[in-house]
């Protein structure tokens, strides 16, 4: 599934992958479908390479970025290049602060414990500033358990969200600027909570 439109100057069309897709609820033979499309897609519209993004307890934006080819390479295997495709080191949450590389005294976090970044399809936007490079959100997720991680601030407000519609039947528009987060230890002393 694809929308396309003009929006450069030499007036040539551009397929851009819609934003419908809904990857979570997908069979396995339709997610590798769709995200064939996706892929598809982006390379026609000159996408070399795809961001996965978190924001940080900071603010900050951080990604990893993986080229398109290596993901069709993948998918021509047979697998799911969007299962787990990147990981991020739980530190880089809420342990380093956007104006040095040095871990947050305190934080209890390390580069041991690891993240597995899952693309939200609905957030996948090519960026005006940087045309061959595409963006998609991502939740965090324990990368042994596949649980949502305690960090992920997208996912904990999903999950606020979801609790809304199911407990009280209210749907929200959200729009977010973190200013701070409070977090508790865990009953181990080491584990940090929201």
């Amino acid at each position: 599934m694809c929308r396309i439109y003009n929006n450069n100057k030499n007036n040539n069309m551009k397929a851009i992958p819609s934003t419908s897709i809904d990857y979570e609820r997908s069979t396995q033979t339709n997610t590798l479908g769709y995200q064939a499309a996706v892929l598809r897609s982006l390379r026609a519209a000159n996408v070399k390479f795809l961001r996965y993004a978190i924001l940080d307890s900071f603010n900050t934006v951080r990604s990893k970025t993986v080229p398109i080819d290596h993901a069709l390479r993948i998918l021509k295997r047979g697998d799911d290049p969007f299962a787990n495709p990147v990981s991020i080191a739980e530190v880089c949450y809420a342990g380093l602060p956007p104006s040095a590389d040095v871990p947050v005294e305190g934080a209890g976090l390390t580069a041991k414990n690891v993240l597995a970044l899952r693309p939200d399809f609905a957030t996948l936007r090519v960026l005006p500033y940087s045309p061959s490079t595409a963006m998609i959100m991502c939740t965090s997720h324990d990368q042994r358990t596949g649980e949502l991680s305690p960090l992920c601030n997208r996912g904990l407000l999903e999950k606020a969200m979801q609790r809304g519609r199911d407990e009280l039947g209210v749907e929200f528009t959200v729009g977010a600027e973190l200013e701070f987060q409070l977090y508790r230890l865990g009953s181990d002393g080491d584990e940090l909570l929201p």
